[in-house]
């Protein structure tokens, strides 16, 4: 009882004071590049169309887009898009895709990978079929090493891809 007393005697001595907010919530916001408001926007401009038209519209308005942040968080869905993505969600996956196009390879969330997995299929970030066949192949062997748990999904889709696109047969 007397550590009780104690106890509430010290909590009750604290004198808290005023402390700067070091941002406002306005001033936060703008810390985000604009390019991920206007992804955003996109999306509501396309209220009416399929999930996989707006991951196509928005992946080709963010192609060519880089960006450097430290991601620590989590992003798990089981069908991922970029609207089911936080902006800090975002934000790490467009800097660990700069990273992955730079030749970085790093494990991460698989469903950021199967985000830029699904870029590849929709000649994201390629300026041909072929060239997105390869990339995709490259990547594969590249993050397969890193996490295996890619290899079954990507192996038949390689094989989707070169039908889909009539490429040469030799590649299946």
């Amino acid at each position: 009882m007397q550590k009780q007393i104690e106890t509430i005697r010290d909590s009750s001595s604290r004198v808290y004071r005023d402390e700067p907010i070091i941002r406002t919530a306005a001033q936060a916001a703008n810390l985000t590049p604009p390019q991920y408001r206007e992804m955003r926007k996109i999306a509501n401009s396309l209220f009416y169309e399929s999930e996989a038209r707006v991951f196509y519209e928005q992946g080709k308005f963010m192609e060519d887009f880089e960006d450097e942040y430290t991601f620590q968080g989590e992003f798990h869905r089981y069908f991922p898009t970029y609207q089911a993505m936080t902006d800090i969600q975002l934000r790490g996956y467009f800097a660990w895709r700069t990273d992955v196009r730079r030749g970085t390879i790093a494990k991460t969330s698989l469903s950021f990978v199967f985000v830029y997995i699904y870029e590849l299929l929709n000649q994201i970030g390629v300026q041909s079929a072929e060239e997105g066949f390869y990339a995709l192949k490259n990547f594969w062997e590249a993050y397969g090493e890193v996490d295996a748990k890619i290899n079954n999904y990507v192996r038949l889709w390689l094989n989707d891809y070169v039908v889909y696109n009539n490429l040469n047969k030799s590649l299946l």
